[in-house]
């Protein structure tokens, strides 16, 4: 278990995770290093919202992370780099999102650039409190929701596969007897 940099400026929480010449290579890239690096120096990582492994707040430029603590360092490493990249983007843009010039920067600090980790963290997924609820038959993709809902008869958009509903057990099945198309799929 690895605890999130809460508290430490984004320098400190680089150096803490062993991402520190990633940072420091980045801002060769900028204009107005130093007010850049004055900023990192003294902006400090915050708590994000429950459900989140981490944002960006453009207003006062400041990257949130997990109260939870993650399975790996790289876990950690890889969500404070996808936050950091934001900061790169709306630092030279003014604005970011998960655009080309977002995905560019992801690149240049060596995180996937992807909105979502595809990483699995099932300690950190457990504590937030997601179960997953449907699984696609065509490609296996899990949801997942705070509350069950019958998922039965949807089509998973992205592949056209049908979705069904997902238990981990029999006895949890037994609990939803309207529920009649399901698969079981153990924790």
């Amino acid at each position: 278990m690895v605890e999130n940099p809460i508290g430490l400026t984004i320098a400190e929480a680089a150096e803490h995770l062993g991402v520190d010449s990633v940072v420091m290579d980045t801002i060769t890239k900028l204009t107005r290093q130093g007010d850049f690096l004055d900023h990192i120096t003294k902006s400090r990582i915050g708590i994000c919202r429950k459900g989140a492994y981490g944002s960006f707040v453009f207003n006062s430029r400041e990257i949130l992370l997990s109260q939870y603590p993650r399975q790996s360092t790289d876990a950690a490493s890889s969500t404070f780099l996808h936050e950091y990249a934001h900061l790169l983007d709306f630092w030279t843009r003014r604005v970011t999102d998960h655009s080309k010039h977002w995905k560019e920067w992801a690149r240049a600090v060596g995180t996937r650039p992807t909105a979502t980790d595809p990483t699995i963290d099932p300690v950190w997924e457990k504590a937030r409190g997601l179960k997953p609820i449907g699984v696609c038959l065509t490609c296996g993709q899990f949801f997942e929701a705070l509350r069950r809902f019958d998922m039965s008869g949807r089509t998973h958009k992205r592949c056209g596969g049908r979705v069904t509903n997902v238990f981990p057990n029999q006895k949890v099945a037994d609990r939803f007897p309207h529920y009649t198309d399901y698969t079981l799929v153990p924790e």
